[in-house]
């Protein structure tokens, strides 16, 4: 690594000014790899050039302090079982979450800030905007409203809150707080002796990216979690991811090669899971890598990679189908709590309610695959035609 170092420097002193921009580039380059020691050597030899171009010190150093946290983060990734993910819009991602009425809620406000309110009511969490940026409020049933203290609301952003049922372990994400991406997720908890907060601790990948990061929810009834992320993603769309809580936290195997860490860290790599109606308890993983399938095109051939697809219109509409069956998936798992919830519940509000929301789950299901049906005869057309 020395000798790399050495020839770098040495290449970049002989450099025209154009090439010394390419440092610049270059550094960029494997920072958005995960390959965040080599974008740090990029970045220092940049910046001890005397062609280097001074107008991105500023950049350079605030990119630098990322790729050093990040760096922290990598001998440190946990290795996470997927239940199931489902890609939404940013506004939509609240709606995909489902955490019972005694663990809280929680609310997308018009303003673009969260709201969470305790199962019992008498707390509320508030993301508000004040002068330009969000920060955390407190607010009482009694009418109190007090904002969180500064080592919570950083200088810049702070949202999407969600609060433990012991009342004092609060995951919020935030764009300051040495972030490696724009929103990162973080947890603080509250001494109720010395009424202050702790500092809050970067909860590590690959929850965290160096892409936005939104919402930790955790539902302690069920042991699963949820978490929302706009990686590889377009604008205004993230991916609701829901995962295996466990009691003690699983580390990838430091022993592994660089490549499995940068693709566990990235969400590439992850072992996958299935929480079914009658195992609950119970969890069945596998690590996956590559995602494999089967798509019958008539009695003699099936495709088994999307490479296959002769017609791109076909590819785009089975894609379709992938994100309704994810969506299927999910929303079938949420409807069999709600019926376990409807069952054991006396309050005859709340079972009027969740009979109106199982009735429209159950819909919204049957239209999907109608919906997945009709897509998969219109593939087979269009992949017809072209054979």
């Amino acid at each position: 690594m020395i000798k790399g170092i050495i020839i770098i420097e040495f290449l970049s002193i002989m450099a025209s000014p154009a090439n010394v921009e390419k440092l610049w580039d270059d550094a960029k380059v494997a920072f958005d790899s995960y390959k965040f020691d080599l974008a740090i050597e990029l970045i220092d030899t940049y910046t001890t050039n005397a062609r280097h171009n001074k107008n991105n010190d500023a950049q350079c150093a605030e990119l630098r302090s990322r790729a050093v946290h990040a760096v922290d983060m990598m001998d440190n990734i946990e290795e996470v079982t997927i239940l199931d993910s489902i890609k939404c819009t940013k506004g939509e991602m609240l709606d995909f979450i489902y955490v019972p009425r005694e663990s809280g809620t929680l609310k997308m406000l018009d303003t673009g800030g969260v709201r969470f309110s305790t199962g019992r009511g008498d707390k509320n969490i508030v993301a508000e905007n004040e002068n330009g940026q969000f920060d955390l409020f407190l607010k009482y049933s009694d009418g109190e409203k007090r904002k969180l203290p500064e080592i919570v609301n950083s200088k810049t952003n702070e949202n999407y809150p969600f609060e433990l049922t012991d009342g004092t372990t609060l995951y919020f994400a935030s764009d300051g707080h040495s972030t490696i991406g724009g929103y990162d997720l973080f947890m603080t908890r509250y001494n109720n002796e010395t009424q202050t907060y702790s500092e809050p601790m970067h909860i590590g990948m690959p929850f965290n990216s160096i892409y936005n990061d939104y919402m930790m929810v955790i539902d302690e009834m069920s042991n699963v979690g949820w978490f929302a992320t706009d990686r590889y993603q377009n604008d205004d769309t993230v991916v609701i991811y829901k995962f295996n809580v466990t009691e003690q936290k699983e580390l990838l195997a430091q022993e592994l090669d660089n490549e499995t860490k940068i693709a566990t860290a990235q969400m590439k790599r992850y072992k996958m899971g299935y929480v079914g109606p009658k195992d609950a308890d119970e969890v069945v993983s596998a690590h996956v890598e590559i995602e494999t399938f089967s798509f019958v095109v008539n009695d003699t051939l099936i495709y088994t990679s999307e490479k296959q697809f002769k017609d791109s219109l076909s590819l785009v509409k089975f894609h379709k189908i992938k994100e309704l069956e994810k969506a299927i998936n999910l929303q079938s798992i949420i409807l069999e709590g709600k019926k376990r919830e409807f069952y054991t519940s006396d309050n005859q509000a709340d079972r009027a309610l969740l009979r109106k929301e199982i009735l429209e789950d159950e819909e919204f299901i049957v239209e999907s695959r109608k919906q997945i049906s009709e897509l998969t005869k219109e593939i087979r057309k269009l992949e017809y035609l072209k054979l």
